[in-house]
């Protein structure tokens, strides 16, 4: 694949390896991993190929320098990043236009998203000291509000006009994403700042794949680690099951409480709280568990399971990550809880990188 910074981004460290042979490399790594943790083999893998480029609708950029792109590769410093074969087109033509704005800042971060409807949105992750010289300045902001939804620092406050006065208001949610439920699509509630999946495209394959997944159990009762805004919870509650959500991030769960508002047929329920590391769930009152970790993985959820029956032991778990490693770590002791493997999904939705999407399905 072609694109003019190949050489210097660090954003696709893989470009000059043709994606045939990316997708062999994958496959073979994580069956290294698999093998060298003494996995049993699933009944059931497939490997996932979506696209060579174009899957990305949100992207998380430096600015410095007057210019807004990913790192150099080796470096931390941006670059004037023209264009990036990995955006959408809907998220290329935003970023054309953004970078038209020249922000008298030394260094910051911002995400760019558009929606599935196509609006625009950024989120301006600067210092307080930024923030107030160009509230000041205050011509490039109100361009910037002509041309996008603003969202601003680490309160994710909303940027907006009082008369002809720029001010910060409490975070608004809006539909930036959304997820699949029996075949309807469903708009989630969240933040531009939210954690999303990268794009559009390949998430409405993975959360198909992960009903799919749901759909083959018997499990109707269901608790859901890492529920986040929603994305995987709704897919996971159709076809009439009982999911309860959990998510540390509050902010997260607003939005989808927000969105279940809008849904009130399914039966979800949600609690926050850092299940990682300080809180417990009775896993007896539950017959499957649907998981999606952050990259350190599960940490101390799984240990009420070791001080359950056997019998009283969920029947069915998914686990889904991007991160392999802490996936294989957690694979090792799903095995020491009994649980076996059946099917594996790799999906690639990151091209032109290491990274691979790992959806799998597990049973007693």
């Amino acid at each position: 694949m072609h694109c003019q910074h190949g050489k210097i981004c660090s954003g696709c460290p893989w470009i000059e390896t043709p994606w045939q042979q990316q997708i062999e490399q994958k496959e073979q790594d994580f069956w290294l991993s698999w093998k060298q943790a003494a996995l049993d083999l699933p009944e059931d893998f497939k490997y996932i190929a979506i696209a060579e480029n174009e899957l990305r609708d949100r992207a998380d950029l430096v600015y410095q320098n007057g210019f807004a792109s990913l790192y150099q590769k080796d470096t931390f410093a941006s670059f004037d990043m023209q264009s990036c074969p990995q955006m959408s087109q809907s998220l290329a033509s935003w970023f054309a236009e953004f970078r038209t704005l020249k922000f008298p800042i030394k260094k910051g971060s911002l995400r760019l998203r558009v929606s599935p409807s196509a609006k625009k949105a950024v989120w301006l992750d600067f210092s307080h000291e930024d923030i107030k010289n160009l509230f000041e300045e205050k011509e490039i902001l109100k361009n910037l509000l002509t041309k996008s939804y603003v969202e601003v620092g680490q309160r994710r406050k909303k940027l907006y006009f009082d008369g002809d006065r720029l001010r910060l208001g409490d975070p608004e949610y809006h539909q930036w994403t959304e997820t699949e439920s029996s075949k309807t699509k469903i708009p989630l509630y969240s933040l531009v700042a939210s954690f999303s999946q990268s794009g559009h495209k390949a998430n409405s394959m993975l959360v198909s794949e992960i009903q799919n997944l749901a759909d083959e159990t018997e499990s109707k009762n269901w608790v859901e680690f890492g529920a986040g805004s929603g994305n995987l919870t709704f897919p996971l509650a159709a076809n009439h099951r009982k999911v309860l959500a959990l998510e540390y991030d509050e902010l997260s769960l607003l939005g989808l409480e927000k969105t279940l508002t809008e849904n009130p047929s399914y039966q979800i329920q949600i609690q926050a709280g850092d299940f990682q590391r300080k809180k417990q769930i009775d896993f007896a009152d539950f017959d499957g568990i649907l998981v999606n970790p952050p990259r350190s993985g599960l940490v101390n959820f799984l240990d009420p399971l070791f001080e359950t029956e056997l019998n009283k032991r969920p029947q069915n778990f998914i686990y889904m990550s991007c991160y392999k490693e802490s996936f294989v770590q957690d694979a090792i002791h799903l095995k020491k809880l009994g649980y076996k493997a059946k099917k594996i999904r790799l999906i690639d939705q990151f091209p032109q990188s290491p990274h691979v999407e790992i959806l799998s399905s597990w049973q007693l």
